[in-house]
Formats: structure tokens, C-alpha cells, sequence
């Protein structure tokens, strides 16, 4: 935001080599993010989408016998539960979510790789 009371003329310059330098590291930034957003939208199609891992366990599980997934989807929900508060229990200041982050960016790079190798993912 601009402060109209500022007065522009003591703001140093930027040059030349600073304004590439922000456009790399803005192009640098939205790499990351574009990686961050496949990776995560991969790992949700993989176990979403047609013939996806959930689909293919649910439909084992269910052939097997309808209450085990029941039961299953319980038991899934309650160990979410304790991880999570398990988690947050320790402290890492601030830093809880980096390797969750760092992990999104890996499939990122891996299904970014299996699609200009294979063309799909």
C-alpha cells in the first residue's frame, strides 16, 4: 500500500539488475508453486480418479465383507484423530507443516517427470 504522505524522491532506485533479479525469483516462486499444485492434485487423482487406489481398496474390502469397511472407515477416522493430536503436541515451532509441504513439492517433481516422459500420469 502507497502512503500518500511518503515523498517518492528519498526511495532509492531500483536498477536494472534488481528488477531481473525480482523477475527470476518471482519466476522461481511461481515454479515452486506450480510443482506444489501438481503434486498435490496428482496424489488426490491418483487415489480419487478412475481405477484410483481408494477405489480399488474399498472395492476389495467391500467384496470381503460390507462391515469390515465400515469398521475400517472407523477405525481410519480415529487414528486421523490421535496422529493429529499427537502431532500437535510437539514442538516445532512453526515449522509443522514444512514437510508436508516438501513432500507435495517431491511428487510434484515426480509426476512433472512421469508426464513429459509418458504423457500421463
Amino acid at each position: 500500500m502507497i502512503d500518500p504522505l511518503s515523498n517518492f524522491s528519498i526511495r532509492p532506485a531500483r536498477n536494472f539488475v534488481n528488477v531481473v533479479q525480482e523477475g527470476i525469483q518471482t519466476l522461481f516462486q511461481l515454479l515452486l508453486l506450480c510443482l506444489l499444485i501438481l503434486g498435490l492434485s496428482g496424489l488426490i487423482y491418483k487415489a480419487v480418479g478412475p481405477g484410483g487406489w481408494l477405489e480399488a481398496f474399498l472395492g476389495r474390502v467391500w467384496q470381503t465383507q460390507p462391515a469390515y469397511a465400515i469398521f475400517g472407515a472407523i477405525a481410519v477416522l480415529v487414528g486421523g484423530v490421535w496422529v493429529k493430536r499427537g502431532i500437535e503436541r510437539i514442538p516445532m515451532f512453526g515449522g509443522r507443516a514444512d514437510w508436508l509441504v516438501y513432500a507435495c513439492l517431491s511428487l510434484g517433481v515426480f509426476f512433472a517427470f512421469r508426464l513429459v516422459s509418458t504423457g500421463s500420469l
